[in-house]
């Protein structure tokens, strides 16, 4: 059996790259295929990441498949996106995700199952009976965080940990070795090193990024960390800011501002003594493997305060990098929370349940489906 997996597969940003790699593996255990797909169909250069199927034509083509999968991602919206990689869909792409993905799966008869993606701000009115029309034909629903589920609202959605909160199930730690040797050869680096795995992203700087670099150099010096500067999200520009902070510091550092991959992300952080940074996944990853972090919320984004409160960490988010770089001077080993892993497998089971068991749905189709399918129709996209 094979299901279709929506999301933002084809661009460059290692959190949304992670999910069709962590779902293919956990739907495997069930003997379930994923098939990831995006708006594009474009792969990326980082080469442990999947080449997904275009959308479109994964949905409505010809090929069949027995459940879709929506998410993760903060893809729950329909507004225009500013992409470049999503130019000449920009109209239409995040709604495509998941309405249109919930009227395929309709149409087809298919399970319709949310893949605890997030919903990241409230709808506007006229997006109400596109969201009624998605909830309709779904079977299960689960977000990643309570802010999602109220956006959701009458609607009672589940609430599910990040799936990317598994990785190190994915990727043990110790499988990540080789990947965390080879990037201190290919970086120069020195291997005796103790790092701190920091991303920055310019709109979490008040200021041009280059005036970070007095401070992270000052902390790093005192606490005897070399840091290890990561581009996560290519897309949103985190390479060039990156290379910007590395090309202003003068005390030891590591560029790591085009990555090679996936794993050699994670590599860095898992293999680092804590993570400061303004990606959420990012974050995540030190979680999975142990490693203590913080999050510099500028601005602050309703998906952060949902992966801390999973964790029992509120405390680590804060405003600015000043006081973020203050708290690395208490970092030490972490745990994951147990409920966290008792819930993402939880998840797994009822999504793989429902894929194999499916609940026929109901006749005739929902009323909000058919009205939302007649305006999805005339999208130029859905011609």
């Amino acid at each position: 059996m094979e299901v279709v997996l929506t999301g933002t597969f084809d661009v460059h940003n290692y959190g949304d790259l992670l999910f069709p790699l962590i779902a293919a593996g956990r739907m495997a255990e069930w003997g379930v295929t994923v098939r990831p797909a995006s708006p594009t169909g474009r792969g990326v250069v980082w080469r442990d990441a999947v080449t997904p199927e275009p959308l479109m034509e994964a949905l409505f083509g010809p090929r069949g498949y027995d459940g879709v999968l929506i998410g993760g991602g903060n893809i729950i919206h329909a507004r225009p996106v500013t992409l470049p990689d999503y130019a000449e869909c920009a109209e239409w792409a995040y709604g495509a995700l998941w309405l249109g993905a919930a009227l395929a799966g309709a149409r087809r008869g298919v399970p319709v199952l949310w893949n605890a993606p997030g919903v990241p701000h409230a709808f506007e009115p006229r997006e109400a009976g596109f969201v009624a029309a998605a909830l309709a034909a779904s079977g299960y629903v689960a977000v990643r965080d309570a802010a999602s589920a109220a956006f959701l609202a009458p609607f009672q959605a589940r609430v599910v940990p990040d799936t990317a909160l598994g990785l190190a199930r994915l990727w043990p730690k110790a499988g990540l070795a080789a990947d965390f040797r080879r990037m201190v050869e290919r970086t120069g680096a020195d291997g005796a090193a103790r790092f701190l795995a920091v991303h920055v992203k310019a709109r979490s700087v008040a200021g041009p990024v280059e005036g970070l670099a007095p401070l992270l150099d000052a902390v790093c010096a005192k606490a005897g960390l070399v840091p290890v500067l990561i581009g996560i999200g290519a897309c949103h520009g985190d390479d060039v800011a990156t290379d910007r902070l590395a090309a202003a510091m003068t005390g030891p550092r590591v560029n790591l501002s085009r990555p090679e991959g996936l794993r050699e992300i994670a590599a860095a952080i898992a293999f680092s003594q804590g993570y400061v940074g303004a990606s959420m996944h990012g974050y995540v990853t030190a979680a999975a493997y142990g490693v203590a972090g913080v999050i510099v919320g500028r601005p602050k984004l309703v998906k952060m305060a949902g992966v801390l409160a999973h964790l029992g960490r509120p405390q680590d988010e804060v405003a600015d990098w000043a006081a973020a770089l203050a708290l690395t001077e208490g970092f030490g080993p972490r745990e994951m929370p147990a409920s966290v892993t008792t819930a993402l497998d939880a998840h797994w089971r009822a999504l793989a349940e429902a894929v194999l068991r499916p609940v026929p749905i109901p006749a005739p189709v929902p009323a909000p489906v058919l009205a939302a399918e007649s305006w999805f129709s005339r999208l130029p996209m859905a011609s």
